[in-house]
């Protein structure tokens, strides 16, 4: 037992070690499907990075670095295509940072599963991702009614059943 809890703690700290010391790679190119794919490691390690870090003063900088990549990469690469659906749009109002979270749990799910064309799967991902850095961040950002309702949602286990069901009935419109 307490040689499970030690290796917990050295996974646990490797993994805040690396979340604080993401860069974003020199000179890379997002111009073809091959040259997208070998950023994939590090679109997942940025990911992390921003889930991880919320943007302040003292790494506003390296958010903006962490952020274009991602959003460039996600503008770039030819097998997905990111879609922000109606459930997610109000969830950005007032907190800049939220839809490239959002972006990144929409990217993190396609990449960890391979499923580049599961919408409603990738936008429930993207809509956790935010929900998730929202606790997580709270007293760092402004309150927002619709983060405040997913994450009542969520924890009611209703999160998903809402956001199936909201983007059904926007998409029969």
């Amino acid at each position: 037992m307490k040689k499970l809890f030690f290796v917990s703690i050295i996974v646990f700290q490797s993994v805040m070690i690396f979340a604080q010391e993401f860069q974003v790679p020199m000179n890379y190119k997002l111009e073809t499907e091959e040259e997208c794919i070998e950023q994939e490691s590090n679109i997942l390690a940025a990911i992390n990075w921003l889930n991880n870090n919320p943007m302040n003063v003292e790494n506003v900088k390296q958010w903006e670095s962490v952020y274009k990549f991602l959003w460039e990469w996600a503008g770039n690469v030819p097998y997905l295509s990111i879609t922000f659906g109606n459930t997610a749009e109000p969830a950005f109002k007032g907190n800049a940072e939220i839809g490239i979270i959002y972006v990144g749990g929409y990217v993190q799910y396609a990449l960890t599963t391979r499923e580049f064309d599961n919408k409603n799967e990738q936008i429930i991902a993207g809509i956790e991702a935010i929900v998730d850095y929202y606790t997580t961040h709270r007293k760092e950002l402004k309150k927002n009614s619709t983060l405040e309702k997913f994450v009542k949602l969520q924890k009611e286990e209703k999160l998903r059943e809402y956001i199936l069901k909201n983007e059904r009935k926007n998409a029969s419109r």
